[in-house]
């Protein structure tokens, strides 16, 4: 039996493993093409700007974790009429189990979003496309206008996804009302 040298270094499996896992997410995150926005608004069901207002991690009936955000909607530019705007996540953090799917969008408590969506069955909002559905505003130091910019760099699973440039608001709002259905 041979005995290593000295100067040979060991790598435990799982950092072997842990080592690919970051090589594939990584070649994944480069190989997703952006989706442009007209592409995404002509694709929702609904788009609405709105804050978030809570965030809970719950089951459903088969035992599966999931996330509701809900939505204080202050417009809709496409869609159903609301003022309140329910999304579910397949992303949870119940007691010590955390579940989370991998381009998901980061929602945080008192967030301003745009939000681009198509329903589930049950009527509640998934976001479209992942973390690229999903726009936080924010106020442009320079210029105080507000800009939407995509979530695309905060993902749940910690990888992130190429995402969208920044745009003003105003300017999203008329490229998304601009599309024909």
């Amino acid at each position: 039996m041979m005995n290593p040298s000295p100067n040979t270094h060991f790598r435990p499996a799982s950092t072997r493993a842990l080592g690919l896992a970051a090589s594939l997410l990584t070649s994944l995150g480069s190989e997703i093409p952006l989706t442009p926005i007209e592409e995404l608004a002509r694709r929702a069901e609904i788009v609405a700007r709105g804050r978030v207002a809570s965030l809970e991690a719950r089951r459903d009936d088969t035992g599966r974790a999931f996330t509701r955000v809900e939505l204080d909607v202050m417009e809709t530019w496409k869609g159903p009429e609301t003022n309140r705007l329910v999304v579910v996540q397949g992303s949870a953090v119940l007691g010590s189990r955390q579940v989370r799917v991998l381009g998901e969008p980061v929602f945080r408590l008192g967030e301003a979003v745009v939000l681009f969506g198509v329903f589930n069955p049950r009527g509640e909002a998934v976001t479209l496309d992942l973390a690229r559905g999903k726009f936080s505003v924010t106020t442009n130091t320079r210029s105080l206008a507000l800009v939407a910019t995509s979530d695309g760099a905060r993902v749940a699973g910690g990888v992130a996804l190429p995402g969208q440039a920044p745009v003003e608001l105003t300017e999203l709002k008329r490229r998304v009302q601009e599309v024909q259905p």
